[in-house]
């Protein structure tokens, strides 16, 4: 099933925003530095950023617009304090969502707390945001 069915599935309740521009897909692709998959971009496609319930732990998301993510990774300095992940969201509390990109794609999704911002409290929610599209408006205890 592809991301987008995923994300109108009619179990994914979702507070959903306009769509991001191509131009700041683009934007972030090339400031990123990452190979940023696919799946991701087309949820930037769909919507640019949104939260809601997410049917795994942390139990909530807030995915950042595009025209933020490539600033939020600088100013949290993910270069320096957490190599190998590229953050892309949060849950609203504590915690960040990243791609763990120290292995090869699918980079599995991690949530890490913001303290401490290291890799050791990083746990993997997801094997991938196919599976992370999934868990998007679903309450932890739905079942399909």
């Amino acid at each position: 099933m592809s991301v987008m069915k995923r994300l109108k599935h009619r179990k994914a309740h979702w507070d959903r925003v306009p769509p991001a521009d191509e131009s700041a897909i683009q934007a972030l692709v090339e400031q990123s530095g990452v190979d940023l998959p696919q799946d991701y971009l087309a949820f930037l496609r769909f919507s640019n950023g949104g939260d809601g319930h997410l049917g795994v732990e942390p139990g909530w998301f807030q995915i950042w617009p595009a025209e933020e993510v490539v600033e939020a990774n600088r100013d949290l300095d993910l270069e320096e304090e957490l190599p190998g992940f590229f953050g892309f969201g949060g849950n609203g509390g504590g915690e960040m969502l990243a791609f763990d990109m120290r292995g090869p794609q699918p980079w599995p999704i991690v949530m890490v707390p913001y303290n401490p911002l290291e890799a050791e409290f990083a746990v993997t929610i997801a094997d991938d945001f196919l599976a992370f599209a999934d868990a998007i408006g679903r309450k932890q205890a739905d079942d399909d």
